[in-house]
């Protein structure tokens, strides 16, 4: 048994690997320099005046359906390669039973690969916001995930995740003979170096479930190309974001008040198609912050735009 634990430290570090397994879905060349996110004038006053982006709980989405995409691809998957291992059965139940729990652990901002899109102006904004572009840096690079949306690959990654786990866990025979092995005077410890074998299947599902499920869409999404901004509340206490609850309808949802500065930056803003007429007010309102000049330019670019997307209003 001691063995088997020995080899838990040495996970090989390929491409299929537990341990790779989310590089493998976002590899840091194909996170995009711009990354751009669609929201409300409002709310864009609040991000630009206070320097800070907001991330929800992903317990709280808008759309619950995001998280029981990925909940039920695993509770459909999984099961069947732990089908022949009590011990990973069981890992597997506790894991499931937890699954709010763990939803409360990470906060998620959202962003998108495309700019100027009218479902996106649509779904986000109702014709009536903004697009913000960003720029990032590498800082906390690692932190950005590529959502996709082809259920094949998330199938392929539960399966690479599950058969790992199944080959650094003993079946429950191998476990038998390890404990009739040892001695007498030493039987007391069996239940232990067991114990810390289950301990760490329960930590990689915690670690490689949880993010999963945070990096996968149903196809019907596909158009969103979107781009998370994963954070856990180990994270943000590191990086000092603020934590509050706040209502949205009846509903008390957590946020994260994150500051951005070092590791992105505002290039330029675009209207809505619906809301082109207020560009003369978001300028001035801009300028009197002396966040662009008189004419919308910032260091002689170009800095709020308007949606070049024909568009009636009604």
């Amino acid at each position: 048994m001691e063995n088997y634990l020995k080899n838990l430290k040495y996970v090989p570090s390929n491409d299929e690997s537990l341990e790779n397994y989310s590089d493998s879905l976002s590899k840091q060349k194909q996170i995009p320099k711009v990354l751009y996110h669609y929201t409300s004038i409002e709310a864009f006053k609040g991000i630009i005046n206070n320097k800070k982006i907001w991330l929800t709980n992903s317990k709280y989405f808008n759309d619950p359906s995001e998280v029981e995409y990925g909940f039920n691809h695993i509770s459909r998957r999984i099961p069947k390669q732990f089908k022949n291992n009590k011990y990973l059965k069981d890992s597997f139940k506790i894991w499931k039973s937890d699954f709010d729990a763990n939803l409360e652990h990470r906060y998620v901002c959202c962003f998108s690969k495309k700019y100027d899109d009218l479902p996106l102006w649509s779904t986000y904004t109702g014709n009536k916001g903004l697009c913000i572009e960003f720029e990032r840096n590498d800082n906390l690079l690692e932190k950005f995930k590529i959502v996709h949306y082809i259920p094949k690959l998330l199938e392929n990654r539960l399966n690479n995740i599950a058969s790992n786990i199944v080959s650094f866990f003993p079946d429950e025979k191998q476990i038998i003979r390890e404990q009739m092995d040892i001695p007498f005077e030493n039987i007391d410890n069996a239940p232990t170096l067991l114990s810390q074998l289950q301990d760490q299947v329960d930590n990689w599902l915690s670690i490689y479930l949880q993010d999963i499920y945070l990096q996968f869409k149903c196809k019907a999404y596909e158009y969103e190309k979107e781009i998370r901004l994963i954070l856990t509340k180990d994270d943000l206490k590191r990086l000092n974001a603020v934590t509050q609850d706040r209502f949205k309808g009846n509903t008390q949802i957590s946020y994260a008040e994150l500051s951005f500065t070092n590791f992105l930056e505002i290039k330029s803003v675009c209207l809505a198609p619906g809301c082109k007429n207020l560009k003369a007010d978001l300028i001035s309102y801009l300028s009197e912050r002396n966040l662009c000049d008189s004419k919308g330019y910032k260091n002689g670019t170009e800095f709020v735009k308007e949606s070049t997307i024909p568009f009636r209003n009604f």
